[in-house]
């Protein structure tokens, strides 16, 4: 029998065992040999054109399987060749990826995206969970880079490009790194919200500038006051702003308070030989016009008080 004939009833191709001179289906060809369509006998090798898939020389291999070029078959990735990947832009084993792509051993194939903790690097071709020297991890991407985007800050921690900063680093967009000291060129706070930036203005919820840690507070540290001129804390009140309480003002406007010029502070009692005006809210060593000093309540008054007499 030159050609086998085809078994209508099964819906099925015989081929030709050359051995034993009988029809068979291609999974029933001898050990070693495939069936081949081109002259539809078990041969022991593929046609040039076509490539072993199973017992079946195919002339494509199928979706999900990759040609092993050593020896001409259709395998699954995890069967390639040792340190070869499946590509499926080429749809063959390939012991380098291209185009962009990043050889898994995980899954051992060409991959576009890395995932879980491995990250996609350019110089080696490889995901990985490290990066080569002088690249960084792009958290956003997973694959490895020479410095961050902008949106994106480099957190020494875990040596990746990350959209906020843990504790105790800050978001610096100027540098695009995670820092813990803000930059003074611009000249940059902490914020301590929920993405950790550096900031040129503080948020409402701790306006004040701390010049010494460059954070931004809600209350300034111990023996440092707030001066609203340039919203920061200071270690004293600058000419012509006067402390009172925890803050530097233009004017001790309480009516138990007054500035003192010797010590530049709102003080409830005047230094000695200082007199208190209720016109200014002021210590003065004299009075204005129209007014007397009392060395009984230490103030200017309009009218002196009993057993006193006004000196003009």
């Amino acid at each position: 029998m030159d050609i086998c004939p085809f078994n209508s009833a099964a819906n099925t191709v015989l081929y030709a065992n050359l051995i034993t001179k009988i029809c068979v289906t291609s999974a029933n060809c001898p050990a070693n040999t495939y069936a081949s369509d081109d002259s539809l006998t078990c041969v022991s090798s593929c046609p040039v054109n076509t490539y072993i898939n199973g017992k079946h020389c195919d002339y494509v291999c199928p979706d999900g399987t990759y040609i092993n070029n050593n020896n001409r078959s259709c395998v699954t990735a995890v069967n390639c060749p040792m340190g070869y990947y499946g590509n499926n832009q080429t749809r063959t084993c390939v012991s380098v990826c291209t185009n962009g792509t990043f050889a898994d051993d995980g899954t051992k194939m060409c991959l576009t995206t890395c995932y879980g903790n491995n990250y996609g690097d350019y110089l080696t071709g490889k995901c990985a969970t490290t990066c080569s020297s002088g690249l960084i991890k792009n958290s956003q991407t997973l694959t490895c880079v020479a410095s961050c985007t902008t949106g994106l800050f480099y957190n020494p921690l875990s040596s990746s490009c990350q959209s906020t900063c843990p504790s105790p680093y800050y978001a610096d967009s100027t540098s695009n790194l995670c820092v813990s000291k803000c930059s003074s060129n611009p000249l940059t706070f902490a914020a301590n919200t929920p993405t950790r930036t550096c900031v040129t203005t503080c948020p409402a919820s701790s306006q004040w500038f701390n010049l010494v840690s460059r954070t931004c507070v809600s209350t300034c540290p111990t023996a440092t006051y707030k001066y609203p001129l340039n919203v920061s804390c200071v270690a004293f009140c600058p000419t012509p702003y006067y402390l009172q309480t925890d803050t530097c003002v233009l004017n001790c406007s309480s009516s138990s308070t007054y500035a003192d010029d010797t010590t530049r502070t709102c003080v409830q009692t005047c230094p000695l030989g200082y007199y208190k005006d209720a016109t200014t809210y002021k210590c003065v060593l004299n009075c204005p016009q129209y007014y007397y000093a009392s060395d009984v309540s230490k103030s200017c008054v309009t009218t002196c008080t009993a057993n006193t007499y006004a000196d003009p």
